[in-house]
């Protein structure tokens, strides 16, 4: 069996983490701390003293480092896969108020990866070269039900929001009916669209932020090459489909901005915000269970938990590149929040000092080994200490009986259900009480029932007995 050793994802699957920099009145004691490679971070709890959790990551950006070292470091080099038919994701993942929509929109001093991104796709040389065509869509996930940003100004004849359905195309692809794609030919122009989508995303006031995100919002960048036929194949085909120019789809790109995990105690959520919460940390840890199973690759990954997994089925299949940047806080107050960030993908920490956890990938194909009939005929059976009997419950048909044999008789045993009894043996054989012997072969009799006395003139004892019952006699 394969296997990783302190590496917290699979090949394809990157797990990093930026720690913010303290805001406002919080503490400026940091209870988070990385090791000098910058793989290794450890969580001081301060609730719980002696009982810090040390985790592994593939990378760690402490307090400072701006968001263009995550773009060139896990990106950068990625993205022309993108170009060439592969997608490609990037997830925002933290507790409310770690700094998610500081990393992936920006400010003006440090540049958001949306906008790194963004940028680079369409610096790409061979978009030059090459004729291609991009569309961009924006989407929110809010109550595990999907809704399209570019028209969320809009209601149904109830005034309700519109919600979209998902289904599986003929290529066996996940697609949201009815979700708007705009043709961009520009950076500025996509990044207009995205920003001016953002307004009508779905936030709401919690204990924690004012204006928390309550749904998980996606970016979606599709990549279509147009490729110029040659003349020839064009003069083989009917007038009616004869085109100089064919569109075949080269790649996606996700972005996905994740709804904070939340903490119902801190956040005081009541009734609405209650279900939303419900629903966040319930895709939460539906996408914490895909990366896990990647993780430790198994063969059956659990994308149909969630509509946010379902939908990033063929972007997470650990064979493209995707990946999670978590936003840590390292003020003492979000001690308790740091710590669920990581459990909420399933990606557990363990205690100081303590050896890199293994990772082994489970071979399906083998099996353990069952013990061969030969083998299993001759080793001794197994004799309860408790009755002294000796028990064998082999043969061509499980009656349920219960059979006992002389110490000197050869057992019995059917190779057609080897595996199913397993003998153990012992060291030596106590012998059959005497008094059992004469039963060997079959069942001992049961003992007679103790006899009623106290009705022995009655009718029915009286005819057992061949007696006659002296208040019948005379009738006919």
């Amino acid at each position: 069996a394969a296997m990783r050793v302190r590496r917290a994802t699979a090949d394809c699957v990157s797990i990093v983490a930026r720690v913010r920099p303290f805001v406002g009145a919080e503490s400026q004691e940091s209870v988070i701390t990385c090791s000098e490679d910058r793989t290794r971070l450890v969580v001081h709890d301060v609730r719980h003293r002696g009982q810090d959790k040390e985790y592994d990551v593939d990378r760690v950006y402490p307090a400072g480092e701006p968001a263009a070292r995550i773009f060139e470091e896990q990106v950068a080099d990625y993205l022309p896969t993108v170009l060439n038919g592969r997608p490609m994701t990037v997830f925002m993942h933290g507790a409310s108020g770690s700094g998610k929509t500081h990393t992936i929109q920006g400010t003006d001093e440090d540049t958001g990866l949306i906008p790194l991104i963004v940028q680079a796709l369409f610096a790409n040389p061979e978009m030059e070269t090459q004729e291609f065509c991009v569309t961009v869509s924006c989407y929110e996930i809010l109550n595990d039900k999907v809704r399209d940003l570019f028209t969320a100004h809009k209601r149904s004849e109830k005034g309700e929001m519109i919600w979209l359905p998902m289904r599986d195309n003929s290529a066996g692809e996940v697609v949201i009916a009815g979700l708007q794609e705009i043709t961009v030919s520009s950076a500025r122009q996509l990044i207009d669209l995205w920003r001016s989508s953002l307004r009508y995303r779905s936030v709401g006031r919690t204990a924690l932020n004012e204006e928390s995100s309550r749904s998980h919002c996606c970016l979606q960048i599709s990549v279509d090459t147009v490729k110029s036929q040659p003349k020839a194949t064009q003069k083989r085909q009917p007038m009616s489909t004869r085109s100089r120019a064919v569109a075949s789809r080269a790649g996606r790109l996700y972005l996905v901005d994740l709804a904070g995990c939340e903490d119902n105690r801190k956040t005081e959520n009541r009734g609405e915000r209650m279900q939303e919460s419900r629903a966040i940390n319930s895709s939460h840890l539906a996408l914490g269970k895909v990366l896990l199973s990647l993780r430790r690759g198994e063969k059956h990954i659990p994308f149909r938990e969630s509509k946010l997994t379902r939908l990033l089925k063929k972007a997470l299949d650990g064979k493209n590149r995707a990946v999670m940047v978590l936003t840590l806080s390292p003020a003492e107050e979000k001690c308790q929040a740091t710590q669920n960030t990581f459990n909420s993908i399933q990606l557990e920490g363990r205690a100081l000092g303590a050896p890199p956890v293994v990772i082994r990938r489970p071979s399906i194909s083998r099996s353990p080994a069952l013990p061969s009939s030969t083998a299993l005929a001759s080793t001794p059976m197994t004799v309860n200490p408790r009755r002294q009997t000796l028990v064998a419950r082999a043969g061509e048909k499980r009656t349920g009986r219960r059979e006992v044999r002389r110490p000197s008789d050869p057992p019995s045993v059917n190779p057609s259900i080897v595996g199913r009894c397993m003998l153990r043996p012992l060291s030596g054989l106590a012998a059959v009480p005497r008094d059992l012997q004469h039963h060997a072969g079959r069942d001992p009799p049961l003992p007679a029932a103790p006899r009623d006395t106290s009705h022995t003139g009655s009718t029915a004892h009286a005819r057992l007995e061949g007696r006659s019952d002296p208040r019948l006699e005379g009738r006919s």
